[in-house]
């Protein structure tokens, strides 16, 4: 990437906006508010703001795409029009629906990470699913909310050529469906480092919840 100076935009500084210049070598800023004494090529930014390229990390679809629905080549073009917004990289989301339509829709996904194309980088896949709470899916089509399953996750991962990059998961479904196990075998034995469970009831009320069950009381 060569090196371009930015003029005439406003740069977020010390609680305001600020109109400076920007320098930019190698996609790296090197300095803000200098004279352009390397005659750099020249980016009028017209009074706009300049700022850093957005990441998407939960992004279903746009511009008539679903990311559901989509081929490979349709992930391209959504990059290229994400790109237009400011975004420069991005997650494919896709929502629960059934094992045939999700394998194709990772298979599809896949091609278009490794493709590399112009635009917002598809750096991966996010999994919305489908191992969440039927109480709490939103606008989720209930009929493909399952308990936890390792060989439907395993069957996933392997269609996604290990672009899943991130995975939302319902807490109660791991504690109450299956146990803490799940957890373990999905941060050891599947290599996930980093989970973030999903869900509005915290940890130590599903402990109070799990306590109260075993003196005999029904909630």
């Amino acid at each position: 990437m060569k090196a371009f100076y930015l003029k005439n935009g406003l740069v977020y500084q010390e609680g305001r906006w600020t109109p400076l210049s920007v320098t930019v070598d190698q996609g790296i800023i090197q300095a803000l508010g200098q004279a352009n004494e390397m005659g750099l090529d020249e980016v009028d930014a017209g009074g706009g703001f300049i700022l850093p390229g957005f990441i998407d990390p939960h992004c279903h679809g746009g511009q008539g795409i679903d990311c559901n629905r989509a081929f490979s080549q349709d992930f391209l073009d959504l990059s290229l029009q994400l790109a237009k917004k400011g975004v420069t990289a991005w997650l494919a989301s896709l929502a629960p629906v059934s094992r045939e339509g999700t394998l194709r829709a990772l298979e599809q996904a896949a091609q278009a990470v490794e493709s590399k194309g112009p635009g917002a980088q598809l750096l991966g896949i996010h999994l919305e699913g489908p191992f969440l709470s039927p109480h709490y899916r939103a606008s989720l089509d209930a009929s493909f909310i399952k308990p936890v399953d390792l060989d439907l996750l395993d069957l996933y991962m392997k269609a996604s050529r290990g672009h899943i990059r991130s995975m939302t998961l319902a807490l109660l479904v791991i504690l109450g469906g299956v146990g803490f196990p799940v957890y373990r075998d999905l941060k050891d034995k599947r290599r996930w480092r980093d989970l973030r469970l999903h869900s509005k009831i915290v940890l130590s009320l599903t402990a109070l919840l799990l306590v109260l069950g075993t003196l005999g009381f029904q909630v």
